[in-house]
């Protein structure tokens, strides 16, 4: 199809194009709107060697994991609970929170998500603050220059995790698009054989209309 055809089926059928787009991205828009808000806050700690040795550094990006295996546990997240005094139980909390590890940067990384914010915020930062009372309590088993701390970076921080109303609309109205360019190369298949005028004639057929009998007038 050459550019003055598609010029031409873009100009006939291009409304359906129009409301495809109306259609999908508003469908998006309302049931993103009619869903319940999910939100997250996150917090990072950072995990500190005693000394700045390559040995003992190398050997905290090791434990970094296990640190990890104990924080997200249901034994920790039973101690948030009866910390905060929150209605949920441990598995609960432990299934809406999230515990990573960066070796690079000798983090660990806390998200929960809730569908509080206030909530969210409050349990991150608890879960943050436990993880730095116990390396306290096992740096006091521990010489000074063996002891590995962790700090709380910053106060944890959130937001809107579900839905993400802008990103569904947005990409309801590219279905919208692709939905409205299927219909129409469908529609251009079925009538691709049908003759309507003599324009049609010089696009298919690539001839030059000359004349053309005019309609008879039956009265």
């Amino acid at each position: 199809m050459d550019l003055a055809n598609i010029v031409h089926v873009a100009r006939r059928r291009g409304w359906i194009i129009v409301v495809m787009v109306i259609i999908t991205a508003a469908s998006a828009y309302v049931f993103s709107e009619l869903q319940t808000p999910v939100y997250h806050a996150s917090v990072a700690v950072s995990i500190n060697p005693a000394r700045a040795e390559l040995g003992l550094t190398q050997s905290a990006q090791i434990l970094l994991r296990n640190y990890v295996a104990i924080v997200h546990s249901e034994t920790w997240a039973q101690e948030v609970i009866e910390r905060l005094d929150i209605d949920l139980t441990a598995t609960q909390l432990k299934a809406d929170t999230i515990v990573a590890s960066d070796d690079s940067r000798l983090l660990i990384l806390i998200e929960v998500r809730d569908f509080d914010l206030e909530q969210a915020t409050r349990v991150a930062n608890e879960w943050a603050q436990k993880l730095v009372d116990w390396r306290q309590e096992e740096n006091a088993q521990q010489l000074q220059e063996n002891q590995v701390k962790a700090y709380q970076i910053d106060a944890a921080a959130g937001g809107r995790y579900t839905p993400k109303t802008k990103t569904n609309t947005a990409a309801g109205a590219i279905l919208g698009v692709l939905l409205g360019v299927a219909i129409i190369a469908f529609l251009e298949w079925v009538e691709s054989a049908v003759v309507r005028t003599a324009g049609d004639i010089g696009r298919y057929l690539d001839l030059t209309v000359m004349g053309a009998i005019p309609p008879i007038d039956r009265r």
